[in-house]
């Protein structure tokens, strides 16, 4: 995981990512972090697009939706207290998945407080060994106060 703090409460990350898989427990792609118990992620797996969060240490999947390119942009827009996440071929044509989601996953809670959320990248096999890799051929943040 790479991740840079966010700085303000209107912004947009975006990343184009390159990955490829057969096995069930690798993915990659972009999240929104404060905790380990406080996250959602975005991400690539073997058979499609997966958003997930986990809120107090509870990981629920929102949606999954098939998707079978190599390449894909991944992108997450967070307006106050409303979190959109999308993904596509394209810039220009980007697919929402799932509703409008909430920052409370992000704000403190009784779980290992730490000094803000954080946007980035990230790949994981999930505890299991893997030689695969994700490549990222870029990752923006933007905001209308940058």
């Amino acid at each position: 995981m790479i991740i840079q703090k966010t700085k303000h409460h209107q912004f947009k990350a975006t990343t184009l990512l390159n990955f490829q898989t057969k096995k069930d427990n690798e993915q990659a792609g972009l999240i929104l972090y404060r905790t380990a118990n406080g996250y959602y992620s975005l991400l690539k797996d073997k058979s499609g697009i997966v958003l997930i969060k986990k809120h107090l240490g509870k990981k629920e999947i929102i949606e999954h939706i098939p998707y079978n390119k190599q390449e894909v942009f991944l992108s997450v827009a967070v307006n106050s207290t409303e979190i959109q996440f999308s993904f596509g071929e394209t810039q220009q044509h980007m697919t929402n998945i799932g509703s409008i989601q909430n920052v409370a996953p992000l704000s403190d809670n009784k779980f290992n407080k730490f000094n803000g959320t954080g946007v980035g990248v990230y790949a994981t096999s999930n505890g299991k060994q893997s030689r695969n890799k994700a490549l990222n051929d870029w990752f923006e943040y933007i905001s209308d106060k940058n």
